[in-house]
């Protein structure tokens, strides 16, 4: 099982690169004091979006995230 190292861009925005991946957790309510207090979970692979889900928590949107790389791009 493989982890995501996710680096701390700004207050509520979380981000992790590797080669052709792109992985953004954000909140925006947290980000900008506006917005839905959930967290927004996007997967881009090469350029191309594959994931845009919202998650009550941060927690869940990683644990979704990681279980996601791990069946769709490491196999």
């Amino acid at each position: 099982m493989t982890t995501l190292k996710l680096k701390k861009k700004s207050k509520g925005s979380y981000i992790s690169k590797a080669r052709n991946v792109h992985i953004a957790i954000d909140n925006p309510f947290v980000c900008v004091g506006m917005g839905s207090n959930a967290w927004q979970l996007t997967i881009y692979i090469r350029d191309n979006q594959k994931v845009n889900e919202y998650f009550p928590t941060k927690k869940k949107a990683v644990l979704f995230a990681t279980n996601w790389t791990n069946e769709n791009i490491l196999k």
